[in-house]
Formats: structure tokens, sequence, C-alpha cells
């Protein structure tokens, strides 16, 4: 079994990742929401990789990629596509792969931790 505890210790360096569409009232509410659940969606995905369930972090992942699009943050949705393809590329078994794994989520969890309006 390979070590999975580094992602757990992400901290947030770097500057404010804002959405695209902070200049748009009509949707301002609709980001404010999607920002104050990303700490549960980054927590489930740190979850799901420290217990190795690959198909959670891929799907986690997936979902993010899909949805920050929609919420003006198009760097997530980057962030989120190479976790889910690096989980899709698999196999997830060999310290290589989970590194640049790790790698990847700690890079999605800083951008998601600095979005914002």
């Amino acid at each position: 079994m390979t070590d999975t505890t580094k992602a757990t210790n992400t901290v947030s360096t770097g500057p404010a990742v804002r959405s695209q569409f902070a200049n748009e009232p009509e949707m301002r509410e609709l980001v404010e929401m999607f920002v104050s659940e990303l700490p549960q969606r980054t927590q489930a995905l740190l979850d799901a990789f420290t217990a190795q369930q690959w198909e959670m972090v891929q799907r986690v992942s997936h979902q993010l990629k899909g949805a920050s699009a929609g919420y003006g943050f198009p760097t997530i949705g980057t962030a989120a596509g190479r976790v889910e393809e690096a989980v899709k590329a698999g196999p997830t078994t060999t310290a290589d792969a989970v590194t640049q794994l790790n790698d990847s989520i700690r890079q999605l969890v800083s951008l998601c931790q600095r979005a914002t309006i």
C-alpha cells in the first residue's frame, strides 16, 4: 500500500482565484453558493484519496471540473481535469502514480481554497 497522507497537508498559497462572473450581479448568489460548497467537496476529495477510493476521487474531480466552468472558475476546472485524468490513466498502485496524483490534488485543493467571488 502507498502513502496517501500528504494531500491532507494542503495549505493554500498564492493569489485569490476570482470568478469570471465577479462583476455580474445576477450570478453573484450562485457563485457564492458554489464557493461555499468547495470546502465540503475538497474534503470529500481528500478523504477519498486518503482511503484510496479511486472511483470516488474520479467522481468528485469530474463534478468539480464540470461545475467550475459554469461558475467562472476555469483554472479549477483544468486542475480537476488533471486529477480525473490521472485516476483514469491508472493504475494508482505505484508510488510514482500516487505521488503524481497527490500533487495534482494538492494543486486543485489549493485553488479551491483560494476561490472567491
